[in-house]
């Protein structure tokens, strides 16, 4: 007895089979493989609107204010640049250099005064005519040695110790008697008229030691 065979082989019942499960598959749109590249896309375009809101504009007049921005009333724009002043340009600020002052000027110190230069001596010559009017003709060299060695010819010379002055160099203390004595009271001990006269009544009538100490000097 022969078997039947079915007319279908194996392979036709695979084909049918892999058919089958094809068809019965949920199809994929072209919409949902785009969704997320258009998702990408879109907020791409959100986050460069946003970006273009935020940026300041760099030019374009500036605008009035939106009328549902202020709750009250709105402060007025401000006004527009012009070139025509200087409103527009941006403060710089301005640093000012202070030059160091120079150094003080040195000062040379002053000087010490040199001390004015004593007076030349005058010449004892010039009073022989005013002794030789007071003493005889041989004292007048001595007269005249003994005023060298006391004074130096000066009539205004004055001992700061002891105080003597004059030609002669008079002691102050008995100058009043003595020059009343000579005929002049009164005179002052710088005169040399009432100096030499003085003088030559001491040496006359007391002799020349009232000049002892200069003797080593004169005699």
């Amino acid at each position: 007895m022969r078997r039947w065979r079915s007319p279908f082989s194996s392979l036709t019942i695979l084909g049918m089979l892999f058919w089958l499960g094809t068809a019965m598959a949920p199809s994929v749109s072209s919409d949902a493989v785009d969704a997320p590249m258009k998702a990408k896309t879109a907020k791409s375009g959100l986050v460069a609107a946003a970006t273009a809101a935020v940026a300041p504009m760099d030019d374009g007049p500036l605008l009035p204010w939106p009328s549902n921005y202020c709750d009250g009333e709105c402060p007025e724009p401000p006004p527009e640049p012009s070139l025509e002043t200087d409103e527009w340009r941006p403060e710089v600020p301005v640093t000012t250099t202070t030059e160091a002052a120079p150094p003080p000027t040195q000062l040379e110190p002053p000087k010490a005064a040199s001390p004015a230069p004593a007076p030349a001596p005058r010449p004892v010559e010039e009073w022989r005519s005013l002794v030789s009017a007071y003493f005889a003709p041989g004292d007048v060299d001595l007269a005249l040695r003994v005023i060298s060695c006391e004074s130096g010819g000066d009539p205004n010379a004055q001992n700061r110790s002891s105080g003597a002055a004059g030609l002669f160099q008079h002691i102050p203390r008995y100058w009043e008697a003595r020059v009343a004595n000579a005929g002049m009271p009164g005179a002052s001990i710088f005169d040399p008229i009432a100096n030499v006269a003085a003088s030559a009544y001491l040496a006359y009538s007391d002799g020349w030691g009232h000049w002892a100490a200069s003797a080593g000097c004169w005699r």
